[in-house]
């Protein structure tokens, strides 16, 4: 049995164990690549396909909000503030 990464585009939508790719595929209507402990794949990797190989995601901050990055940019709370209440209008 192989381990498999189901395909949506070039990016991993989930991961499966499988005997039969070709049956696997045509049955369940998906591109399947298989993928092994050298060359790992996870749910939201990325196929490489000039390389062959899966690439991680890279992680993304869940601290830094679109709040943060206001206000980094010279914005007050109050001015954010105004801003989301008009948008919401």
């Amino acid at each position: 049995m192989a381990t498999f990464a189901i395909m949506g585009g070039n990016i991993v939508s989930n991961v499966i164990l499988a005997d039969n790719k070709e049956q696997c595929e045509a049955e369940l209507g998906v591109s399947l690549i298989e993928y092994t402990l050298e060359n790992p794949a996870g749910i939201g990797w990325i196929y490489d396909e000039t390389t062959g190989k899966f690439v991680a995601p890279i992680p993304v901050d869940p601290v830094v909000t679109a709040n943060d990055k206001l206000i980094e940019a010279g914005l007050t709370q109050q001015e954010i503030d105004v801003l989301i209440k008009e948008a919401t209008q």
